[in-house]
C-alpha cells in the first residue's frame, strides 16, 4: 500500500512539473511541441572533490529529448542570487560531459526561475 502511494505521488509530481514547464515554455513558443514526459532528477549537484561547493536546485529534470531543466523558486531576492543562479546552471551544464566527449555533444539546459 505504501509503495503504491509513493508511486502515485511521484507520478503526480512529474505531471505537475511537466505542466509547469509546458505552461512557461510551450505557451511562450520556446518549445516546438508540449512535453509528454519528464523525469525528475536528483537536485544535488555532485561534488567532484571534498572541497567543492555543494549546490542544490529546487528541481532538476530531463525530458524525452534529453533536454535538461533547472527550476528554481525564490521567495526573496538577495545580493548574491545572480551569482548562485549562474553557478548552479554552470554546474548542471558541465555535468553532461564525460571524459573524451566533444563539446558539441552538450545538450540544452533550460532554466526556469521565479
Amino acid at each position: 500500500m505504501v509503495i503504491d502511494n509513493v508511486s502515485y505521488t511521484v507520478h503526480k509530481i512529474r505531471r505537475v512539473y511537466m505542466h509547469f514547464i509546458n505552461a512557461r515554455l510551450f505557451l511562450a513558443q520556446d518549445l516546438a511541441e508540449p512535453l509528454v514526459w519528464v523525469d525528475i532528477l536528483n537536485p544535488y549537484n555532485d561534488k567532484e572533490f571534498l572541497s567543492d561547493k555543494l549546490s542544490i536546485v529546487d528541481v532538476k529534470a530531463r525530458d524525452s529529448q534529453d533536454r535538461l531543466y533547472q527550476i528554481e523558486i525564490q521567495l526573496t531576492s538577495y545580493a548574491h542570487l545572480p551569482s548562485r543562479i549562474i553557478y548552479n546552471w554552470a554546474d548542471i551544464y558541465s555535468q553532461q560531459l564525460k571524459s573524451g566527449q566533444e563539446y558539441l555533444s552538450l545538450g540544452r539546459l533550460i532554466r526556469l526561475g521565479y
